[in-house]
């Protein structure tokens, strides 16, 4: 997931995660790649993601019963989300 750094939403991220009965396993952040633009962003944004240097990625380790698709659809639909997607499986 890559979001505006600044804006609360790495707060907001985990409470929404959390609040549609997923647990938080655990996360790392840092600076997208490729000069500002994770690999999430150019996948999902083509052509509209934002590549100032204000961007942030997340990968999350989730778990629970809720919809992956409900959550989705939540985290990505908050303003400083530019990018958000489900990668692999746990192993």
């Amino acid at each position: 997931m890559t979001y505006r750094h600044g804006a609360g939403s790495l707060r907001e991220i985990l409470q929404g995660c959390t609040g549609l009965g997923f647990q938080i396993l655990g996360f790392t952040t840092g600076a997208p790649e490729h000069g500002g633009s994770g690999v999430m962003d150019r996948v999902l944004n083509a052509g509209t993601a934002q590549t100032s240097g204000n961007l942030v990625e997340v990968e999350l380790e989730i778990e629970g019963r809720g919809s992956r698709h409900v959550l989705l659809d939540a985290l990505s639909g908050r303003p400083a989300v530019q990018a958000a997607s489900f990668g692999g499986e746990n192993e």
